[in-house]
């Protein structure tokens, strides 16, 4: 079934217009949408508690794999280019290569998620540590999404992917749930709320102003994708009043999801070093709280991209076909900032509302 249309906006006449989606009939059907599944029954619907034990899903870097890291790093930089131009063929990795497949393949048709563990990020000056980040981002996805010239990753993506270098006194743990177990709790205890998920009356306000679902069918895929900061607001990026609300069942449907995941959570402890894999339609992922210490190897410092791999990522909706175009577009520049940005500046997207 083809994901619904996105709803028209529609300005009201008033001195401060007011932005809109346009929203169909009430619908109180207590059924799943025409062509939803019933039920998924893919490696990606999991609960955190069949992965209690973390080598399920972590991947631990041996000894040769460092070595042949390092030989890579030396590879490319005995040639002389600038950082962004890493790729495959001038940071090879023969061997590595392919447990680095093997997680790609986890990322987009497994689990839906993947650790790599064992870099030492104080053997590395900062640069060097960024082209051995990139050059593993290579044998994950073909595609990498853009920063804006300020800083702000654009925050399409079908795979989200970070490098930790450096984590909190305290806190800060990842904290994932599958998108697949919430739609299968929904669709058999509430599936008027999935119909609402579906419509295409929620009002986004990132990157600008548009109307869309938060739950698809498309492709014959389930994909959830949204943040509650675009749809809600937050205490740092409170949202503009000439924007719409959400309505009551809007907000106890983004309630629901939330209960779910929180029930089915799994809570990953990270260290110095590791790199997150994440598919963003198929997992849902928030942080613990965390509270820095004194030191700057006790600050939480991640290095975050956003990665898309032509082979084996999934048909991207129509309703989203802008933002990835943005993001992933032959068109525009790429900036990449390796140090943190100036203290007080917050670079979470182009427009906060």
């Amino acid at each position: 079934m083809a994901p619904p249309e996105v709803g028209q906006i529609v300005f009201s006449q008033s001195s401060q217009p007011q932005a809109q989606c346009n929203t169909a009939v009430p619908d109180h059907a207590f059924t799943l949408p025409a062509g939803f599944p019933n039920v998924l029954t893919s490696p990606m619907s999991w609960i955190g508690k069949q992965h209690s034990d973390d080598t399920s899903y972590v991947v631990m870097l041996s000894l040769e794999d460092l070595a042949e890291l390092n030989r890579a790093l030396l590879h490319f930089k005995s040639l002389g280019l600038d950082g962004d131009l890493v790729d495959k063929t001038n940071f090879p990795l023969p061997q590595l290569a392919k447990k680095l497949n093997s997680m790609r393949r986890q990322v987009y048709a497994g689990r839906g998620f993947a650790l790599l563990r064992g870099l030492n990020v104080n053997d590395y000056c900062v640069d060097d540590l960024t082209i051995i980040y990139l050059g593993i981002q290579h044998y994950i996805a073909n595609q990498f999404g853009r920063q804006d010239n300020k800083g702000n990753m654009l925050e399409s993506g079908d795979v989200i992917s970070w490098l930790t270098r450096s984590t909190a006194a305290s806190g800060g743990k990842c904290i994932i749930a599958s998108a697949h177990t919430v739609y299968n709790i929904l669709a058999a205890t509430r599936p008027d709320l999935v119909r609402v998920l579906a419509r295409s009356d929620w009002p986004f306000a990132l990157p600008t102003f548009h109307c869309r679902p938060v739950l698809q069918h498309h492709d014959g895929k389930i994909m959830i994708n949204f943040g509650r900061t675009a749809l809600m607001g937050s205490a740092s990026h409170p949202r503009c009043a000439s924007l719409p609300q959400l309505t009551p069942v809007q907000a106890e449907a983004l309630d629901a999801i939330e209960a779910v995941a929180r029930a089915t959570q799994l809570e990953m402890k990270t260290a110095a070093g590791d790199i997150h894999l994440i598919n963003n339609f198929a997992v849902l992922h928030r942080r613990q709280g965390f509270v820095d210490g004194a030191q700057s190897s006790e600050k939480r410092h991640l290095v975050r991209m956003r990665l898309r791999d032509e082979e084996l990522g999934w048909a991207v909706p129509n309703e989203l076909q802008a933002e990835w175009t943005q993001a992933f577009g032959e068109s525009g520049s790429k900036v990449w900032h390796i140090e943190p940005m100036p203290e007080g500046f917050f670079p979470l997207r182009l427009q906060a509302n």
